[in-house]
């Protein structure tokens, strides 16, 4: 009797004791699964012990979960009933930890040995081996370290996937730390991160954070540290010297080249990423290579395992090579590449840092790249900073800017550029990143390009690259001033230009873009530059001494402060390009802009969601149709009239235009509003409705118009069209009507329905729709099959990212008959009534790789089982 009383009392403890291990195992559970994916992936399949313990945990966690059930329904006045649930839950309990302590005794993936099947980079052994350090209950620092290219960070990206969604951690933290690394800057991205309050120094600041940190379980991950960083100085509670279980779970994890950082960093344990030996090197360099080449004659197969020799295993290196002779099917090619190796001694390298001898490897694929223009225009991706994401159409527009595209139309040039974004993604060269309008550039091939920049380290001042480094002040260094050519300091924290010579200064190129200047910056030694990017310097001046610069060809002053441009701009006969996006320019002197005979490219552009009544309409119209080579015009406009003139001009193309303040009756025709001489649904890329007050918009087509469809507009923003009820279409589908729309932006369209339309638009990749309260169906069914936009086409063949924000009475988002084949990010927040995803198991987004999510609403989600949960949970991450 008193066995079963104690039972009873015990009964809440034993359920949550229970609960929690649960938790555990289906977290241990969830690590494994991620393991097999990863593993299938190179062709890796779960052993049998992994399998049954799989069938083993499935078992016990429905059964736990029917206990729980059983107990929280059970009739209150039954004492036996709850005496019974506890002492199941005392036995379960024991079966859980008993399968808990078994999953270190087991290999989870075996991987077959055929030369033909690729194998892990960073194989699930170093990924175990973290998670085990992860999970051992203590706390302590990791550091995992190897020589560039070797896959630290892709090994550390895979444990933060996996902390992301663990539920045991409040907090999971990821910085990129590189080269010029601080601890403020580490403090900045926190902030960022957590929204949490800016302090004016470290030490008020690492205060903030600390409170933020020391009640809760955290996990720490630190990529690419060159140095010693003082983690109490960044606010981090101490993970250091903890040699028993502690009431906090903390973890910090590390990446570097040098072992001796890790020293520097007390570590606890450290993981060695080795370079890959014999059989792993050569699966992955045959994965790159591809099948056919392998195939495509006998001695090719023997020639590459001779070149995997010379290239000393490290992934990176196997990998932009394996690319690189993807089209070589003749072996004279191969012999010659492993020729050329041998020459150079490739196979050489240390066992720490990045030397010449790995840098002389990687220029073997940048030699490969079979166009001279394509290769200039890779090295200049290396002006942008360390491990940071760069914008492809900035890019773009710096390498037409340079004249290495050098295309008058732009609308060809663009496609120029994208094409060689895309070519060098294919070699692996460039990577994509979570938005399709940005790439980043791996640290290792960066620092091979400004080598090869630099003439292989002879001239080490040819290019000057410092960008990102927090820099405070120039450098003050004279030589480079004086022998530079191409200097960026972008992304840095100067708010002062001032070179430190009075003699004149050699660079062509001087990027100074997302500097703070406080002041007018001296340009007046630098007579020779061609190319200058001051965008998103905080000028409230336009700087008088660019008037100066007789030979300045492109000029970009985007997002400064200034709201006019000066007589003297003339003296600038040679400029092609201005660009003063996201400006708040409103005058432009008569007759300034006729006099810049050369310009083609003039972006007025302003997507920011305010309104500024300009002065330089439409006079800046009539000038511009006197200048024979302009070719793209980015402007704002909020008159009817206004929209009438720049339709009749016909040598001036409309690339980038915003409408906003525009009052209708009823209904805006789009394409009636656009069908003069101009053709501007023929050129216009970008299209921003904002605050303006009709009801609808049409699309219908003319008859009488041959070009009735905006075949280049890619970008279409509604934002703020209060009355904007629907978009209506009459005889034309999305798909005719808008043939290449990439990206669709829908903001606070209070009165708005429907948007079912999207369905079909081909091209769509990117789709945001935020704070439209009365939204209750994104899709409906019923318009789709019924209305005018039905169609054969597959719905969604494009779409990438979906971005779903304060939606208060979104229900569903569409059919779960609906395929994704392209999505990869969906975005939901402040959607509470939306409870389901559109997805079955057989329609799951083959290319998914995050659901975010507040977590509150991930857990409320209905699912259609148990099965289709457990697919999506390795994707779920917090905003």
């Amino acid at each position: 009797m008193i066995k079963l009383v104690a039972y009873h009392f015990r009964a809440n403890n034993n359920l949550r004791a229970l609960e929690l291990a649960r938790e555990e195992l289906a977290s241990a559970k969830d690590d494994m699964n991620n393991i097999i994916e990863e593993a299938k992936k190179q062709h890796g399949v779960p052993t049998q012990e992994a399998k049954e313990w799989l069938d083993q945990v499935n078992t016990v966690v429905e059964e736990v979960e029917a206990i729980s059930e059983g107990f929280h329904q059970r009739p209150q006045c039954i004492c036996v009933s709850k005496h019974k649930v506890s002492q199941v839950a005392e036995r379960k309990l024991d079966e859980m930890k008993s399968l808990l302590a078994r999953r270190a005794e087991f290999e989870v993936v075996k991987f077959q040995t055929s030369r033909n099947v690729p194998r892990a980079v960073a194989g699930p052994t170093n990924f175990e081996m973290v998670m085990n350090f992860v999970k051992d209950g203590m706390q302590g620092v990791l550091g995992i370290w190897g020589v560039g290219g070797v896959g630290k960070t892709h090994l550390l990206k895979q444990v933060h996937s996996s902390l992301a969604r663990d539920p045991s951690y409040d907090v999971v933290i990821f910085v990129t730390c590189s080269k010029e690394c601080s601890e403020e800057r580490i403090q900045n991205e926190i902030v960022e991160r957590f929204r949490l309050p800016r302090s004016s120094n470290l030490q008020s600041q690492a205060k903030i954070i600390n409170n933020f940190l020391k009640e809760k379980n955290f996990a720490f991950l630190m990529d690419d540290i060159w140095c010693q960083l003082d983690l109490d100085l960044v606010g981090v509670p101490s993970c250091v010297g903890t040699d028993s279980p502690n009431q906090w779970k903390r973890k910090v994890i590390l990446t570097t080249r040098s072992e001796e950082v890790c020293g520097a960093m007390e570590v606890k344990k450290k993981i060695k990423v080795e370079c890959l030996k014999g059989e792993k090197a050569l699966l992955l360099f045959e994965e790159k290579v591809g099948e056919e080449t392998m195939q495509a004659h006998p001695l090719i197969p023997i020639l590459a395992e001779e070149m995997v020799k010379e290239l000393g295993g490290l992934p990176l290196a196997l990998i932009v090579t394996g690319r690189a002779m993807r089209d070589k099917k003749d072996p004279r090619e191969w012999y010659y590449a492993i020729r050329l190796m041998k020459k150079l001694h490739l196979n050489e390298i240390e066992t720490s840092g990045t030397n010449e001898s790995i840098l002389r490897l990687l220029k073997f694929s940048y030699e490969n790249l079979n166009n001279s223009y394509l290769k200039e225009c890779f090295l200049y991706c290396a002006l942008w900073p360390e491990d940071r994401e760069i914008k492809k159409r900035e890019l773009i527009y710096c390498w037409i800017g340079l004249g290495l595209i050098d295309e008058l139309d732009m609308k060809d040039a663009l496609n120029i550029g994208y094409n060689y974004i895309s070519k060098l993604e294919v070699a692996n060269l460039l990577e994509p990143t979570e938005s399709h309008d940005e790439v980043k550039l791996h640290d290792v091939i960066r620092e091979m390009l400004l080598w090869i920049a630099c003439e292989e380290g002879k001239n080490k001042y040819k290019w000057f690259v410092q960008a990102g480094v927090r820099l405070k002040a120039i450098p003050q260094n004279t030589e480079m001033w004086s022998t530079g050519e191409i200097i960026s300091l972008m992304n840095n924290e100067i708010d002062a230009f001032s070179p430190p010579t009075d003699n004149p200064s050699k660079p062509s190129v001087l990027m100074l873009q997302r500097n703070m200047l406080k002041s007018e910056p001296e340009l007046g030694n630098f007579k020779g530059i061609k190319y200058l990017d001051l965008s998103w310097c905080n000028l409230s001046n336009f700087p008088m001494g660019i008037c100066e610069l007789t030979n300045l060809q492109f000029l970009n002053l985007s997002g400064n402060k200034f709201t006019s441009l000066p007589m003297g701009m003339e003296l600038l006969t040679k400029l092609q390009f201005l660009l003063l996006r996201g400006t708040a320019i409103t005058k432009i002197p008569k007759g300034l802009i006729s006099q810049l005979k050369e310009l083609r490219v003039l972006d007025l552009y302003n997507f920011w969601k305010r309104f500024h009544t300009v002065e330089y309409l439409p006079s800046l119209l009539n000038e511009l149709e006197c200048l024979s080579k302009f070719s793209s015009l980015g402007v704002n406009i909020y008159q009817e009239d206004q929209l009438q003139k720049l339709n009749y001009l016909t040598q001036v193309p409309v690339v980038s235009l915003k409408i906003f303040m525009l009052s209708a009756p009823g209904s805006f025709s789009l394409l009636n509003n656009f069908c003069g001489p101009n053709n501007t649904q023929e050129n216009l890329n970008e299209l921003f409705f904002h605050k303006c007050s009709f009801e609808s918009i049409e699309m219908e087509r003319n008859s009488e118009d041959p070009n009735w469809h905006f075949e280049n507009l890619e970008t279409m923003l509604l934002s703020e069209m209060m009355y904007l009820k629907q978009i209506l279409w009459k005889g034309v589908t999305p798909k005719d009507m808008l043939p290449r729309l990439r990206s669709l932006s829908i903001d606070y369209c209070k009165s708005l329905h429907s948007i079912s339309w999207i369905v079909y638009l081909p091209c769509l990749e990117d789709l945001s729709i935020i704070r439209c309260k009365t939204i209750e169906q994104l899709v409906s069914t019923d318009e789709v099959i019924s209305g005018e936009i039905a169609e054969s086409v597959p719905p969604f063949p494009s779409l990438v990212r979906v971005l779903l924000c304060y939606l208060p009475n979104l229900q569903s988002i569409c059919s779960s008959t609906y395929t994704f084949p392209s999505l990869q990010h969906i975005y939901i927040i402040g959607c509470p009534e939306l409870k389901k995803l559109p997805f079955k198991k057989q329609s799951m987004p083959p290319r998914l790789t995050s659901v975010v999510a507040e977590v509150e609403w991930w857990r409320g989600v209905q699912w259609e089982d148990e099965t289709l949960k457990s697919s999506f949970q390795p994707f779920f991450k917090r905003p």
